[in-house]
């Protein structure tokens, strides 16, 4: 029960704290799906010179639904002799795609999650908003990281089109070495369980705020989601079925929380802050 008791106090201090963290949880992980989209925009932009367009909403492309894509043109693309198949020991043959290795977000998303989590660990933060929002960029992350990892985990399951699998395609490794792999990284991912024992915040709360105490917590995630909203709206790809449920229901979340965060930002300027 003690655990329970820790893990409480770290994400559950009060009712405000927690209600804006379940409200900043939905724009952080369209937030980390930019970063996602973008980490792959770098890596090509590193071989060649040119970055790819970055598409980090919900939508169907080409038929199949993707959250957040980066679609290659004549200018990103590079040539490998490398593995094209799951099956180990393949012949390799000569293969133009996106340029760079495709398991970089992964490992950005990783790496978020265990900078986090040293931070929590070695800096007493004394700010709730600032608290809120690396927890809420925690979680993101390690949603990100286990959603693209959890086929070749749980399932061991390999399939060419998604990235985790072909990123270990891409370095010719096995699937049983690429599964224990994503093991020991989950194992890391989780370790949260056993750290938050000696977070700061368990000794040393952070201080309460009312729901009216969020005013900048609101202001962050009221300009995350405008640039979330520039997205949706500005880029344009013939692959995208505009008209497609997931790209309306995607659309309709980014629109209503711009307008929460934006009113609440204005309503609070009329109240006083803690």
């Amino acid at each position: 029960m003690e655990s329970l008791t820790r893990l409480r106090k770290f994400w559950f201090q009060d009712g405000p704290a927690f209600l804006w963290l379940l409200l900043a949880i939905p724009i952080m992980i369209s937030f980390q799906s930019t970063v996602h989209e973008g980490t792959h925009s770098l890596a090509a932009a590193k071989r060649t010179g040119s970055f790819p367009k970055i598409i980090p909403f919900l939508m169907i492309y080409d038929g199949e639904f993707h959250n957040g894509l980066t679609p290659s043109d004549k200018d990103t693309v590079a040539t490998y002799h490398e593995r094209t198949v799951c099956d180990e020991g393949a012949a390799k043959r000569d293969v133009t795609r996106l340029a760079g290795w495709i398991g970089w977000p992964q490992i950005g998303a990783f790496l978020i999650t265990v900078g986090i989590a040293l931070i929590f660990l070695f800096i007493n933060i004394r700010n709730p908003i600032v608290g809120l929002l690396w927890r809420a960029w925690f979680i993101a992350a390690c949603v990100d990281f286990m959603t693209n990892t959890s086929l070749i985990l749980l399932f061991g399951k390999c399939i060419e089109a998604k990235d985790w699998s072909a990123a270990m395609i891409q370095l010719d490794h096995g699937l049983t070495f690429w599964r224990l792999l994503t093991g020991l990284l989950w194992l890391i991912v989780l370790s949260h369980f056993g750290w938050v024992w000696w977070s700061k915040w368990i000794d040393d709360p952070l201080p309460e705020r009312g729901f009216w105490g969020y005013r900048w917590a609101a202001f962050v995630l009221g300009i995350l989601s405008t640039i979330s909203l520039i997205f949706y709206l500005l880029v344009r790809d013939d692959g995208i079925e505009y008209g497609s449920g997931w790209y309306i229901f995607g659309l309709i979340l980014q629109l209503a929380g711009f307008w929460f965060y934006w009113i609440y930002y204005g309503l609070s300027l009329k109240q006083p802050q803690e």
